[in-house]
């Protein structure tokens, strides 16, 4: 079993392998994120690896009993590192405040498993096309869906860096979680709103990611 993590800041474009894969993000958020994202993904790494069983037992029998049981692992992790972060900042003055985005994807098998607090993204690319997976936690998103805002006005919102869930800020958070039934030759990109935000449109980001590096776990 195989659990890798990385804080890079640059878009991580990886590819499904066989076994059990997990890949963590955490991004600046607020001050002193640079600490709550590399907490962050230290926890959700740590806390993955201690319940290994969870997700060999989910390999073995893939029922829906045991996808619900993953399900709660990951989103689990996610909290117990929002506790700990936050803990952290509630005893240090300087730290007072920090938090961090996160997003996770976590292969098993043919299929992945996906979590996410902030306006981090993950996309799956499939078949030359590319698809949003995840909503952001944003003002700017919530605006958009219930209306308020046109694509053309969030371009150029004042309030565009405005998240409304992260990881640390408080004692607890709710993770978004996501169940993938994979395909061959699927590949997923997992990228921070310092790289979304320059996109148009997903059809440009299927044509760039046949030219950014890949990852295979």
């Amino acid at each position: 079993m195989v659990v890798s993590v990385t804080t890079t800041r640059m878009p991580a474009l990886s590819t499904l392998t066989s076994g059990c894969i997990s890949s963590v993000m955490a991004w600046v958020a607020i001050a002193a994120g640079e600490i709550a994202s590399q907490e962050t993904v230290r926890l959700v790494q740590a806390s993955i690896r201690r319940q290994r069983a969870v997700l060999s037992d989910y390999i073995n029998s893939p029922t829906f009993e045991q996808r619900t049981e993953v399900l709660h692992l990951v989103e689990g992790a996610v909290q117990e590192a929002c506790a700990q972060v936050y803990a952290m900042g509630q005893s240090d003055p300087m730290q007072k405040g920090m938090g961090t985005t996160i997003v996770m994807l976590l292969t098993l098998g043919e299929a992945a498993v996906i979590a996410h607090v902030g306006d981090s993204r993950v996309y799956l690319i499939r078949d030359h096309q590319a698809h949003q997976l995840t909503e952001d936690h944003s003002l700017v998103w919530h605006m958009l869906k219930t209306g308020r805002l046109t694509r053309e006005e969030a371009a150029y919102a004042p309030y565009a860096n405005v998240i409304t869930r992260s990881v640390g800020t408080k004692p607890t958070v709710r993770a978004e979680t996501l169940f993938v039934e994979c395909m061959a030759h699927d590949r997923f990109l997992l990228c921070s709103d310092g790289f979304h935000n320059y996109l148009t449109c997903e059809e440009e980001l299927a044509q760039m990611s046949a030219r950014l590096p890949w990852r295979t776990w």
